[in-house]
């Protein structure tokens, strides 16, 4: 739950509303929460699979740990891996990477490219959780993923709900003048179902 205290004469006289501008803050923040709630799981749920992925400028050794990293999933009963998890500033580094002839390895256009490894989907950087894809692996990104950390995961055996947020208002914590208005919600997330569906990539630069 979260709220914000704003005076009446502020509520009444604000064009756009203020309240709904408010409302928008925590349901961001809120939404912000349940990401981080579900990235804190994977990486605190013990048992998982593990990979170790060169990360530097050899195409080799960064695409290599990612395929190890999906067949880790199906080797060990997890399931079909289908996302990959990751910081943004860990997916520019695969948008990066180049073959021999310097040409990308991950294509920002639908042409058919030789060589490609993935597709940056176009207009989507940084504005859509899913930025494209890696290895038929869609590309989620988070914050809150470590900058030397990554997963590949089987959505389908994580368990996650949220319920929509619900906004309140009009509370008068100290009298008629000031209005409390927030928002309140339920997630709850495990990723004990079935932990070898998870993979998680630990980035060397060794």
């Amino acid at each position: 739950m979260g709220y914000s205290e704003v005076s009446r004469q502020m509520l009444e006289a604000s064009n756009p509303a203020v309240d709904a501008i408010i409302w928008g803050d925590l349901t961001g923040d809120f939404l912000d929460r349940c990401e981080a709630m579900v990235i804190t799981a994977m990486e605190a749920q013990t048992a998982v699979n593990l990979a170790t992925v060169l990360d530097n400028t050899l195409a080799t050794g960064m695409r290599n740990g990612v395929l190890d990293a999906i067949a880790a999933v199906s080797d060990n009963s997890g399931g079909d891996a289908d996302v990959f998890v990751s910081k943004n500033s860990k997916w520019v580094a695969y948008l990066k990477l180049t073959d021999t002839t310097l040409r990308p390895l991950v294509e920002a256009q639908r042409y058919a490219p030789t060589n490609i490894i993935g597709v940056s989907e176009p207009g989507q950087q940084f504005s859509s959780p899913i930025q494209g894809n890696l290895e038929s692996l869609m590309v989620v990104t988070s914050p809150t993923v470590g900058t030397m950390r990554g997963f590949v995961i089987n959505s389908q055996e994580l368990l996650y709900q949220n319920s929509p947020p619900m906004q309140f208002s009009f509370e008068q914590p100290a009298g008629p003048a000031l209005i409390r208005i927030g928002i309140w919600g339920y997630a709850a997330v495990t990723t004990a179902r079935r932990p070898k569906a998870i993979t998680k990539i630990v980035y060397s630069n060794n």
